[in-house]
């Protein structure tokens, strides 16, 4: 199956932690605007840099597009800021 890479910045609206991997890793389904929901992958070790603090933030995803889901390669804190006029 074609598996495309997507880049883009999008706000973190909710986080939920779900099962976590068999070695025990956490794993989390990040909720974004846009309806855009993006679960992490199996022991990726970005995973331990996901907390509360990243609520209501713009983040710099990179994430990949399954058939019917996202999974989340990497992530930063976005630093472009938004001008105002």
């Amino acid at each position: 199956g074609e598996k495309t890479m997507i880049n883009q910045t999008e706000t973190l609206i909710n986080i939920k932690r779900v099962s976590s991997s068999i070695n025990g890793n956490p794993n989390f389904l990040l909720y974004f605007t846009n309806n855009i929901v993006i679960k992490t992958k199996n022991d990726n070790g970005i995973n331990y840099a996901i907390s509360d603090r990243l609520l209501n933030k713009e983040l710099d995803l990179t994430y990949k597009a399954n058939k019917k889901s996202y999974s989340l390669i990497d992530f930063k804190l976005s630093t472009s800021k938004k001008e105002t006029i």
